[in-house]
């Protein structure tokens, strides 16, 4: 077991290449979706990995800011667009949000808008320091929008166990094991309401919808 930063680390050379057509179909309609709420300003992309999603954001009218911890993946990331776009800055910094406080932030401007794509939630165990962190970086309004695995107890019985949709339904995090090459990495399967609460003292939860034949879900939250 190691942690999720080291597990990108080295498996950042290989991530690309293991992208699907369905991985493509989550990210265009996550990216629809995102753009339909925040049309412009300044967007942070949480978790950004090798820049998947850079292509889709800095042609409009955004001023990104790109957080990836994985150095390696971050590299990637770099090498994808061409050097010195302007409305584009890649985080070398301050990137660990538990460090972040009023008087300790990553940046000066405050975000419209948070995308957090491909279950990076389900990389973080404790919910409820990420948002209070990220309510520190928002605008009025900042909308988040982000794909994680679908922990609705139905869909826990049909991908999972009985076990395991039983432990949602009470609330219960539930711990599941990624494998690649003999390293293993924790991924947190928060219930729905988890989010909910976790959030509440900062965001609305605007809605929570599963993303056609996936295992995903997108949740959409609203800073307060």
């Amino acid at each position: 077991m190691i942690p999720t930063t080291s597990y990108y680390d080295i498996i950042a050379k290989d991530y690309n290449s293991h992208m699907t057509i369905s991985d493509n179909n989550i990210r265009n309609y996550t990216i629809k979706s995102f753009k339909d709420n925040i049309p412009n300003g300044n967007i942070l992309d949480f978790g950004g990995g090798t820049g998947l999603d850079l292509p889709f954001l800095v042609p409009d009218k955004y001023k990104v800011q790109f957080l990836e911890p994985s150095l390696n993946m971050r590299a990637i990331a770099k090498n994808s667009l061409p050097e010195n776009i302007s409305t584009l800055s890649f985080l070398e910094e301050n990137i660990d949000f538990h460090n972040w406080s009023e008087t300790n932030l990553p940046f000066k401007e405050k975000m419209n808008g948070i995308l957090a794509n491909f279950a990076v939630l389900n990389c973080i165990p404790d919910l409820d320091c990420l948002f209070e962190k990220l309510s520190l970086i928002c605008a009025g309004n900042c909308y988040i929008h982000a794909t994680i695995l679908d922990t609705h107890p139905i869909k826990m019985l049909k991908t999972h166990s009985m076990k395991a949709a039983l432990k949602i339904l009470l609330n219960k995090k539930l711990i599941r094991l990624n494998k690649f090459n003999g390293i293993i990495q924790e991924v947190y399967l928060h219930p729905i309401q988890k989010y909910k609460s976790a959030a509440n003292e900062y965001f609305n939860l605007i809605s929570y919808s599963p993303i056609p034949s996936s295992e995903f879900a997108l949740l959409i939250l609203l800073k307060k």
